[in-house]
């Protein structure tokens, strides 16, 4: 059961399934939610889970925009 006030964030990617995400603020980290790893960290800033989700569903790395 999750604590009240927590947000789930759901991620959808054909033929990968449904991901979910959650902020444990007992932890201080970003952890899957349900599936194969629930439970897992993947991050206690943004960024860093971000590049896991990325790389889980197969996404391509964010580019930086250029100097102007």
């Amino acid at each position: 059961m999750l604590p009240h006030g927590t947000e789930i964030l759901h991620l959808i990617r054909p033929g990968k399934g449904p991901h979910y995400v959650v902020w444990a603020r007992h932890r201080l980290a970003f952890l899957w939610y349900c599936g194969p790893d629930h439970g897992a960290q993947i991050g206690t800033t943004a960024e860093q889970a971000a590049e896991v989700i990325g790389r889980t569903l197969d996404l391509p790395p964010a580019q930086t925009p250029s100097d102007p």
